[in-house]
């Protein structure tokens, strides 16, 4: 559906849709350079994607924690539906886990672009591309972040190119609206 522009702010319409067509040019350019460490034609995971992709964009806010001890809120993880979240933070939120388990703070700041690759893309690659598992953690510190969800067309239906071996396929098919409606 259509946004609600609050009232009053007077360029932020235009600046958050300038935003937006920004950072949705780097998911396109993601996308090819993925394309062409796999392999695979370069339009191959861009032609996953239109004008009517499920892409979205959030301004979020969290307030200072005065409890905040530095550790995730919860031991639960995280995925993103989508091919990508694109994170702009003012302060650091994240932990992402390793292949090995173990946890890592995210550095961040303003000029810094956080790119978490999603479920989707763990699909089309058979989970040769994991999905990045993520927790937010709470700070001491009132932050904003920026929030990009690079997401392919709702009705893409999400499983292993053939480059990837189809028959033997690690998640069952799926559209994107399927995983996105799963979160």
């Amino acid at each position: 559906g259509d946004n609600s522009w609050p009232e009053g702010q007077e360029g932020l319409r235009e600046a958050m849709e300038d935003y937006y067509d920004k950072v949705d040019h780097v998911s396109d350019q993601l996308l090819k350079a993925f394309a062409d460490l796999f392999g695979l034609e370069t339009d191959a995971l861009q032609k996953l994607r239109s004008a009517d992709s499920a892409s979205d964009l959030e301004l979020l806010h969290f307030p200072g924690d005065a409890d905040a001890g530095g550790s995730a809120y919860s031991d639960e993880y995280r995925t993103a539906p989508g091919a990508f979240l694109i994170f702009n933070n003012n302060e650091p939120c994240l932990q992402v886990r390793g292949l090995e388990g173990e946890w890592y703070n995210v550095r961040v700041g303003t000029e810094r672009l956080v790119v978490l690759i999603g479920d989707a893309m763990e699909r089309l690659t058979n989970g040769h591309l994991p999905a990045t598992k993520f927790k937010v953690t709470p700070s001491r510190h009132e932050r904003q972040a920026i929030k990009f969800s690079a997401r392919f067309d709702p009705d893409v239906t999400l499983q292993p190119l053939p480059e990837f071996g189809d028959p033997d396929a690690k998640y069952p098919a799926a559209t994107q609206l399927q995983l996105l409606q799963a979160k």
